[in-house]
Order: C-alpha cells, then sequence, then structure tokens
C-alpha cells in the first residue's frame, strides 16, 4: 500500500515535471507503440487470411466448422439456423498469447521504470536525456525482466482460476483481484523495479 501510494504521489510530480521536460511524454508514446505493434503481429495472420478471401479467417488460431441446426437441436439447443463453432488450436493459442503478454508487460515496466528514474534524477536537480531515460532502466532490466515474468504469471492464475469458478461472488471477487493487481503493475510495479528490487525481494520484505 505504501509503494502504491508512493507511486501516486510520483505520478502527480511527474504531471509537473513533464511542462518543462516535454521529452519525457515519448516513454508513454513509445509503450503505446510497443502495444499496438504486438496486437498487430498477433492479428496479423487473421488479416492475411482475410485479404487473401480465405473462409478460414480464424486459421492459424483456431478452426471453423458448421453445425446445423439438427444437430443442434438433438444436443437440446432450440435453433432452426445453422450454427458456426470455433475450436481454438491451443497449442498453438497458448505460447503465442503468453509470449506477445510477457513482450508486452516487459515493455511497459522498462518503460515506465525509464519514465520515474529519468523523473527521479529531475527532481533531484540533475539534467536527463530520453536516452539516458533508457540506460537507467537497462540498468535494472534483470528486476524489470523478473517483474514481467511474474506480473504476466499472477494475471494468468487470476483468469484461470476465474474462467473455472462457476459462483458469482467469487468470479465478482476474482475480478475484482484482477483489477487490483493491473493497478499495482501500473502504478507499484514501476516503482519498485526502479529500485532493482526483484519480486521475491518484495515478497520477503512484505
Amino acid at each position: 500500500m505504501n509503494k502504491i501510494s508512493e507511486a501516486w504521489q510520483m505520478t502527480k510530480l511527474s504531471g509537473r515535471v513533464l511542462g518543462k521536460h516535454p521529452f519525457l511524454i515519448g516513454y508513454v508514446a513509445l509503450s503505446a507503440l510497443a502495444a499496438l505493434l504486438l496486437i498487430a503481429g498477433f492479428l496479423s495472420p487473421l488479416a492475411v487470411n482475410a485479404s487473401k478471401g480465405n473462409t478460414q479467417i480464424l486459421e492459424p488460431y483456431a478452426q471453423l466448422t458448421n453445425v446445423p441446426g439438427a444437430a443442434m437441436a438433438h444436443s437440446g439447443q432450440k435453433s432452426q439456423f445453422d450454427k458456426n463453432s470455433i475450436h481454438p488450436h491451443w497449442g498453438t493459442v497458448l505460447p503465442i498469447g503468453i509470449l506477445v503478454a510477457f513482450v508486452g508487460e516487459f515493455f511497459i515496466i522498462f518503460l515506465n521504470v525509464a519514465f520515474l528514474s529519468s523523473v527521479k534524477r529531475i527532481l533531484n536537480g540533475k539534467e536527463v536525456t530520453f536516452r539516458e531515460g533508457l540506460g537507467l532502466a537497462w540498468e535494472k532490466r534483470i528486476a524489470v525482466l523478473q517483474w514481467a515474468l511474474f506480473s504476466v504469471t499472477v494475471g494468468l492464475l487470476i483468469n484461470a482460476v476465474k474462467s473455472k469458478m462457476d459462483n458469482w461472488l467469487g468470479r465478482r471477487l476474482l475480478g475484482l483481484a484482477e483489477i487490483g493487481w493491473k493497478l499495482a503493475v501500473f502504478l507499484a510495479v514501476p516503482v519498485v523495479a526502479a529500485e532493482g528490487c526483484t519480486p521475491w525481494q518484495a515478497l520477503r520484505r512484505s
């Protein structure tokens, strides 16, 4: 909780510093661009299939099969029309999805660390450039790497448990936990990573 409070104070100070050092917005823009490029890369096979007029647009991520209305009625579902059933290729989807999530998380935390490290140096009365800010984050790359891995793992575990839970209250509580974790990743994790603290050190300290 102290780290989140500290991060919030740092965020407010950063807003004041931003007006005098506009290069800081570059970290935010670069983070957004990296996220967009990752999403575009993930969806590019679908776009290629669509441009070629391929009926199986979802390949290689899923197989689309036709389920006749009669077969659905036989299974207890009332329908007079044919339906399409999507069968994800989990062997492909899961590794690529996890890789995209991990790389995206790494870039977001890394650039937030660069942003906060630059702001901290400016507040201490020192000059810093965009490139030097990236260098400061690079010095903490091991901590950033570990936090990205830890963050993705926790997020996947929360989603896995939530997808298996039938209890309405339990799903809502896990949803709140997921929001809380995303808030911590956005606010507190970059501050901790900027100090060079790994997840295991943070857990021991906690």
